[in-house]
């Protein structure tokens, strides 16, 4: 369901918790500084950053404009072949 102003939808293609450690490029207080899954709905324009060290060494990430229906997924690889 689209939330006002908020269109885009990221996921990970597994399950997660990631706890924020900043919005909008400001570092965010402890009391704000949550984790939560890894799924958000934001709007445009918004960033936030992760602290986040996958067990999996490959992900997916999926972007989904809502009002468009459009997705986008990458891959994602970590460690030492993702810098090859």
């Amino acid at each position: 369901m689209p939330v006002a102003g908020k269109n885009i939808k990221w996921t990970l293609s597994r399950p997660a918790k990631l706890p924020s450690s900043a919005k909008d490029g400001a570092d965010l207080p402890p009391e704000q500084a949550l984790t939560g899954p890894a799924s958000l709905v934001i709007a445009p324009g918004e960033t936030y950053d992760f602290k986040f060290r996958p067990e999996e060494e490959s992900l997916q990430l999926s972007l989904e404009i809502v009002l468009l229906k459009e997705k986008l997924t990458q891959a994602i690889s970590v460690g030492p072949e993702a810098s090859k």
